[in-house]
């Protein structure tokens, strides 16, 4: 086992520490213990996950199918089961970790990218990792602890932790103190993401789809999704209710341990549909809707002078490679997959333009980042950028830069780029980085990427899944007009504090048409209209129709940000979100005055 302790750099002087475990040399015989404590206690056999199936894209291109209207690529594209892991030829594969005698045989983790770029199984891989580090991650953890305590003077004991489980990763932590014997403190399960719903949303379960049908239609993503979670809600219906023949999901691991939320002593959401998704998915063992404890939203707001000189720079970036001076600056922060909805951006893209062009004098520019995994080196940036111009232009792998269904996507992008000239220019950057260096054919000139993020005019994520969205609201302390789908959880959560009118919001889901009615035309037809609606909501915030000065606009949207972030920050999340659904029975500033008691070496 290594163990490496420190402290992360998050940008500028914000660090937190970190306690990272690389499973070389795990003995089985000790894993064994763990793993029979662990079935013994929770139910689940861990021993399973060693051959066990995932969920993995490769074999599917769902996106790209998406992407071509015409379904010319239909027969390219068979619809194979996502969560099976196949070899070269097609035949089923188990993936995962083996064993060498009584050790695994792991890679070593140089870096956690290594998860996605692994040639084996990076989903399973990342499971075990978690799993079988945690008895030594543990044991390290309260020597750790214990260490302090004694450095302090007083006595360390288990009781004293508060554990906070990030979503399933921290799940074989809090199994492993449990298989120690030791009794936590406080014990939270903080859900990101109910990855079933994920699953459901962005239609992955395509080997069910005969059984999925009579509850939803898995082409309506989340148009069909979400008003079934209203509906089974109200009703009081379970997962076994919906979906009798899929046997409660047990088959999908990461909806196993998502349910081991209930053994948890405190559960929160990230956001207001996570809440749902874990109530509806923890039926009927637990049937208690969890707080939400929502992302916190950097304070401060930038002055109009400083934005205006921030939207200069970038531009100035647009006058040099599309040839026009823009008149709407428009980012998107979308990774090509299906759950963030890129064809919905190019949907709004090709309809906004289309809609400008008609006022003959506006011009638009649209800066589209995508964060590949694994980041490309600076090697294949030097040779694409010499080779192609990259990222002016994309050619696809394994001579270019486009991975699987990105190729669809630029296919897009660039007929969108042809058929505007001069009028509209969408720059696709595979790659989440701001500098020279990082940019390749592109250069950047004086912009950075605080100038991105802040002298943007509109900001577009569009996704069929988003637990809460927080890039998203990124430029909203700026003044920009931010568009997001009602999909988002932040979105419900800005809504709920009586800030939904601060943003645009698509409203995809909000229909009459019964779940199992919207196949992939009718959903089409849903969101070409939710288009016009989101575009006649931008048109009248930022003064194109009817026509008005757009400075003082900005300015007025600056101001109600500015007095939004006061209610919205991290302290205002901690003080009346997170602490009094982890601690209801103490206040918050009882607590405090114990930490101050504790800094002044009063009390235990």
């Amino acid at each position: 086992m290594r163990l490496v302790y420190g402290r992360r750099s998050l940008g500028g002087a914000a660090s937190s520490p970190v306690l990272i475990a690389s499973p070389e040399g795990v003995r089985r015989d000790r894993l064994e213990l763990y793993r029979g404590a662990v079935q013994r206690v929770y139910g689940i056999d861990l021993a399973a996950y060693d051959t066990y199936p995932a969920v993995t894209e490769p074999p599917d291109r769902r996106l790209a199918r998406t992407l071509d209207p015409a379904g010319a690529n239909q027969g390219l594209y068979p619809l194979q089961p996502v969560r099976l892991v196949t070899t070269a030829d097609g035949l089923p594969w188990p993936g995962g970790a083996g064993w060498a005698g009584e050790g695994a045989v792991l890679p070593r983790v140089r870096s956690m990218l290594d998860f996605s770029g692994h040639l084996a199984n990076p989903f399973l891989l990342e499971l075990q990792y978690h799993t079988f580090t945690a008895p030594a991650l543990w044991a390290a953890t309260k020597a750790i602890l214990s260490a302090w305590a004694e450095r302090d003077g007083s006595d360390f004991s288990p009781r004293r932790v508060a554990l906070f489980a990030h979503d399933w990763m921290g799940v074989p932590l809090f199994w492993a103190a449990g298989a120690a014997g030791d009794r936590l403190g406080r014990s939270v399960y903080v859900a990101h993401e109910m990855r079933l719903f994920r699953l459901l949303a962005d239609a992955s379960l395509f080997d069910r789809e005969r059984l999925l049908r009579p509850a939803l239609n898995p082409e309506g993503l989340d148009v069909s999704l979400y008003p079934l979670v209203r509906e089974a809600l109200a009703s009081g219906a379970s997962l076994n209710d919906l979906f009798p023949g899929c046997d409660g999901f047990r088959d999908i691991y990461y909806h196993r341990l998502n349910r081991q939320a209930r053994h948890f002593e405190r559960v929160v959401a990230v956001g207001p549909w996570v809440a749902d998704e874990l109530q509806l998915g923890l039926r009927p063992d637990r049937d208690v809707r969890p707080p939400v404890v929502p992302v916190g939203l950097a304070p401060g707001s930038p002055g109009i002078d400083e934005i205006e000189d921030r939207r200069q720079r970038l531009a100035a970036v647009v006058e040099r490679y599309g040839e026009f001076s823009p008149d709407l600056i428009m980012t998107v922060l979308a990774r090509p997959s299906v759950h963030k909805g890129p064809w919905r951006v190019l949907g709004l893209l090709n309809r906004l333009a289309e809609r400008l062009a008609a006022r003959n004098r506006w011009r638009l520019a649209c800066f589209w980042m995508a964060a590949p995994r694994p980041r490309p080196t600076r090697a294949e940036i030097e040779r694409w950028a010499g080779g192609y111009g990259w990222p002016l232009d994309h050619l696809p792998a394994p001579e270019g830069d486009l991975r699987g269904d990105e190729t669809m996507l630029w296919a897009n992008i660039n007929e969108f780029n042809e058929r505007f000239r001069r009028a509209a220019r969408v720059f696709y950057i595979n790659q989440y980085g701001w500098n020279a260096g990082e940019l390749g054919a592109l250069w950047p000139g004086e912009a950075t990427w605080r100038d991105f993020r802040l002298g943007t005019d509109l900001e577009v994520d569009l996704p069929v899944y988003e637990p809460f969205g927080y890039a998203a609201l990124e430029p909203y302390n700026a003044g920009a007009v931010c568009v997001l789908s009602d999909a988002s959880g932040a979105v419900r959560h800005l809504e709920a504090q009586g800030l939904g009118d601060t943003i645009v919001v698509g409203r995809f889901t909000e229909h009459d048409l019964a779940p199992t009615e919207i196949d992939r035309r009718t959903r089409g037809r849903i969101e070409a209209a939710v288009y016009d609606q989101i575009i006649n909501e931008v048109f009248a915030q930022l003064g194109i129709h009817p026509e008005a000065d757009r400075r003082p606009l900005r300015a007025a949207r600056l101001r109600r940000a500015s007095a939004a972030l006061r209610g919205l920050g991290w302290e205002t999340a901690v003080t009346d979100h997170l602490w009094p659904a982890v601690e209801p029975e103490r206040p918050l500033r009882t607590r405090l005055g114990e930490l101050a008691g504790l800094r002044r070496g009063e009390g235990d």
